[in-house]
């Protein structure tokens, strides 16, 4: 476990399955309501895996989307 930088939420560094790191909010208990366009992550490790409706245990999701602060990390193309 880490801390967000800019909002202190406790964070867990993850590798997506595209390979990329990226900061994860939770663990969320698998009932939990999340943001509509959140996709829900399993950890196996440090690989994050997208949650099915088997997964019985903790889920995750993406920290940029719940960060207050999300707008200072966002990278411009």
């Amino acid at each position: 476990m880490a801390n967000c930088r800019s909002c202190g939420a406790l964070i867990v560094w993850a590798v997506l399955p595209s390979g990329k790191r990226c900061p994860l909010s939770g663990p969320f208990g698998p009932d939990v309501e999340t943001p509509a366009k959140a996709v829900r992550y399993v950890l196996r490790g440090e690989h994050a895996v997208t949650a099915t409706a088997d997964d019985g245990g903790p889920v995750y999701i993406s920290h940029f989307v719940d960060c207050p602060n999300r707008e200072i990390h966002r990278r411009s193309s």
